[in-house]
Parts: C-alpha cells; sequence; structure tokens
C-alpha cells in the first residue's frame, strides 16, 4: 500500500494547490510509476529527469539500498567513504554528525546532498523489522542506523534537473519540466 501524506495547508496553499490541482495530480502518478518500477522510490515532491535505467545499473550487489545525491549546496549532507558507501550524515549549520561508525572523521568524508530518490532491495523491509523500524519513521534516521552492517551507497549522475515542488515558489519551474520531459517522450 502506498499512503502519500499531505501536511496542512495555510489557505493560500490550498488555494495554489487548487489552481496546480492537475499538475500535483501528475506528479503523484510519476511518483506511483515510479515506485512500481524496480523496487525505485522518489520523495513524492520531487520531480527530475533522473535516467531510471542508469539509475538501475548503478546498483550493487549486497546493497539494500542505492541513493541518488549530488554535490548542491544545503546544511545537511550524507557522509560517505572513498568507495561511495554511506558511513554517516552531518548539518553544517549547527556542527551535528550522525553515525554509527566510531571516531570518524567527517571532514574526511565525502559530502553529498541527497536527492529523496533511492533504489530499494526488497530485503530492506526484513530489516526494517529486524532493527524495529514500523509505522511510519524517516528514512534516513533508518539508512543511518543500519549503514554499519548493510551496504548503502550512493550514485552522483552527470547531469540531472530536479524539482522540489515542496517548495510553492517552484511550481512553475516544475510546470515548465514537466512540459518539456512529455514533449521529448
Amino acid at each position: 500500500t502506498i499512503m502519500f501524506v499531505f501536511p496542512k495547508m495555510r489557505r493560500e496553499e490550498k488555494t495554489m494547490f487548487r489552481e496546480h490541482e492537475k499538475l500535483i495530480m501528475f506528479i503523484v502518478v510519476i511518483v506511483g510509476a515510479m515506485l512500481l518500477y524496480e523496487m525505485i522510490s522518489t520523495n513524492v515532491d520531487i520531480i527530475s529527469d533522473l535516467d531510471l535505467e542508469w539509475f538501475r545499473r548503478e546498483w550493487r550487489p549486497g546493497a539494500i539500498a542505492t541513493l541518488l545525491v549530488s554535490e548542491r549546496q544545503t546544511k545537511r549532507y550524507f557522509l560517505f567513504d572513498d568507495d561511495m558507501r554511506l558511513v554517516g550524515w552531518t548539518n553544517l549549520e549547527t556542527g551535528e554528525v550522525k553515525t554509527p561508525y566510531e571516531g570518524l572523521d567527517a571532514q574526511k568524508c565525502r559530502r553529498l546532498a541527497f536527492a529523496g530518490i533511492h533504489n530499494i532491495s526488497p530485503k530492506v523491509f526484513s530489516v526494517f523489522d529486524s532493527y524495529g523500524f514500523s509505522g511510519r519513521f524517516p528514512i534516513v534516521d533508518f539508512y543511518l542506523r543500519v549503514c554499519k552492517d548493510h551496504p548503502i551507497y550512493g550514485v552522483v549522475p552527470s547531469q540531472l534537473k530536479m524539482i522540489d515542488v515542496g517548495k510553492l515558489d517552484s511550481l512553475h519551474d516544475a510546470e515548465v519540466l514537466c512540459s518539456t520531459l512529455l514533449a521529448t517522450r
């Protein structure tokens, strides 16, 4: 079962939602299709031109997940070792570091921003259970808790157009990207 949860909206957001309802429903349909395709999952508020075949080919045997990441500027980053295996997370604004690796030097890690798109193994569901994750929980917390025992890798695409439609000011750009993607198919 796939459930999309939208946060409570203010009046102006409800008006915006009604004005862009077709685009938002298109996004939900595309996301739903992606979820059925080779266990690729994406945050509901992300639109991209990701080459899904390329992303599937980046899968590594034994991994429970492959995360799409980039070198964009943000406050929060996943931390990866030289082999692109997830080893932690950091918030540059607060200096906080989360990792299951004792003594990890975050400065020696590769810092990459998470795009909200994952390729997950069916094994991930049994790992959820074995670590006590059930119901709703932040996926980043899960990844950080299990990455020492279960390989999770990051991949960086050479080109990617991505829009976070969770931000009101990005809806026009999302319409343009969707129109472009539909015109080239």
